[in-house]
């Protein structure tokens, strides 16, 4: 019974919904088996984990059934509810106009046209007042597909039908080319960072939909918000010009409260990668245009998420901040934001980014004291604060530091194996294998390896962290 596909999903439930659930399975709307009842009541004893040995041993539930195959064909049955409820939980937070359409179309079967017209006078101001994606388009398009068939249903005028027909026509061709365009950026951005073989891939696909971007470019779609805003991101990813990013960064400024959250978080983490990948390609004025990008988001709520700020959001606003030389509102910002951080992860993101700060202000007493005590308190910034704490012995030349064995910080960063993928751990071992590459040559000039050695192991590995710093550290050598 625990390893069930019943109970593998019901220990996803919060106890609100597990509750909630109770509540579906006793509806004589949804079920009329009682046994279905019954062993969702046994199965609540032992929530939220249902990890319980009792469970499966095989006079579970014998109070309520007689045989095994019985037992089995009600927790099919059982799994059914549970995929209704998640259904029905789902239209109900999100389908308001869904539920509309539905009610709609039973008026129009039942040829209730007055009540029909009044609700659907209704879903369509309802639509009005809601911010443009891709579930807007669909719920406009199933709308007027509605009253397309209504339309013809009540035998209007030709000229009655071929208004609706265009209505139709419209909001069809708005969520098709809305959709292709989201395809098509995802596409180019793949293939910008993807492999050979990715690229390849894409690169057909690509081609085929510059006609979506053509098409959305004329003035009867490229005037709806979400589609203008899809098209100039499309226009960036394909020529890649300085000029592009802030007619979309400015045009984003001015529609965003148009669009939907999802859609705003969507175009932000466009904005946010383009940004990074031009700083990566040599332009660190574009550090400036990303602090730019992130003090909007703030100021729009679009980082927000629920109520809170993520720590590793504020900790890259900080981390911005200063790459633009932004010091001083590298401290402002932190005093200002922190409060969006969650409460239990406020202290140890204060503790981090005021060390990170008085490291880059060469404070090293000052970062060495707040950052040990971040990496005492085991958090999501413990890796990062180990870095820097390497980063200040290197600079105070902490001669015991380095003698560390490479192995000794392997097994330091074992324990975050099933919390960071494999590739940033081996990020951070490769950094802290060539900062005692550099460390070695800064006070030994006659080691064995020369700056060009060291370069060259770099250039060697596909993943390394802070290496430009690395670099940076290599070129006061030479």
């Amino acid at each position: 019974m625990r390893n069930s596909k019943l109970v593998r999903i019901l220990k996803k439930l919060s106890r609100d919904e597990l509750h909630e659930f109770r509540d579906f399975v006793q509806s004589p709307f949804f079920n009329k088996n009682s046994k279905c009842t019954a062993l969702y009541q046994l199965l609540l004893r032992y929530s939220p984990d249902f990890s319980n040995p009792k469970m499966d041993e095989p006079k579970f539930a014998s109070s309520i059934y007689t045989n095994k195959r019985s037992l089995e064909t009600t927790i099919e049955k059982l799994l059914r509810l549970l995929e209704e409820y998640l259904a029905q939980r789902r239209l109900s937070k999100n389908g308001v106009i869904l539920k509309r359409y539905f009610l709609l179309e039973e008026l129009r079967e039942r040829r209730e046209e007055k009540h029909y017209n009044l609700i659907h006078k209704q879903t369509v101001n309802k639509l009005n007042k809601k911010k443009e994606g891709n579930d807007y388009f669909y719920e406009t398009y199933l709308i007027e597909v509605s009253r397309l068939e209504m339309t013809y249903q009540k035998r209007a005028s030709q000229e009655d039908k071929a208004i609706q027909l265009e209505k139709t026509t419209l909001a069809f061709d708005k969520y098709l080319i809305s959709n292709h365009l989201w395809l098509d950026n995802t596409l180019l951005s793949t293939r910008k960072i993807g492999s050979d073989l990715v690229r390849k891939i894409t690169e057909k696909m690509v081609n085929d939909y510059k006609v979506f971007s053509d098409l959305a470019d004329r003035e009867t779609y490229s005037e709806t918000s979400l589609i203008q805003l899809k098209l100039l991101l499309n226009k960036l990813l394909r020529e890649d010009e300085e000029e592009n990013f802030k007619k979309l960064f400015h045009a984003i400024k001015e529609k965003h409260h148009l669009i939907s959250d999802f859609n705003n978080q969507h175009f932000h983490t466009f904005l946010v990668n383009y940004c990074i990948a031009k700083v990566i390609e040599g332009k660190q004025v574009y550090y400036k245009q990303l602090l730019e990008v992130y003090i909007f988001a703030m100021d729009t709520g679009t980082l927000i998420e629920g109520k809170y700020l993520h720590p590793s959001h504020l900790r890259n606003i900080i981390v911005t901040s200063v790459k633009a030389e932004q010091s001083k509102l590298a401290h402002s910002l932190l005093e200002q934001y922190i409060t969006y951080v969650h409460s239990d992860y406020r202290k140890v993101t204060e503790v981090y980014c005021k060390g990170y700060l008085h490291f880059q202000n060469e404070a090293y007493e000052n970062a060495n004291n707040l950052l040990r005590e971040c990496t005492d308190m085991k958090s999501l910034f413990e890796l990062d604060a180990q870095t820097i704490l390497y980063k200040i012995y290197y600079e105070t030349n902490q001669e015991w530091a380095f003698d560390i064995p490479v192995r000794s910080f392997i097994a330091k960063l074992s324990r975050h194996g099933n919390r960071l993928p494999q590739y940033t751990i081996k990020g951070y071992i490769n950094f802290f294998r060539i900062l005692k590459q550099i460390y070695q040559k800064k006070v030994n000039p006659a080691y064995k390896k020369t700056i060009e050695d060291i370069k060259e192991n770099i250039a060697k590995m596909k993943y390394i962290s802070d290496k430009g710093w690395l670099l940076e550290k290599l070129g006061e050598l030479a």
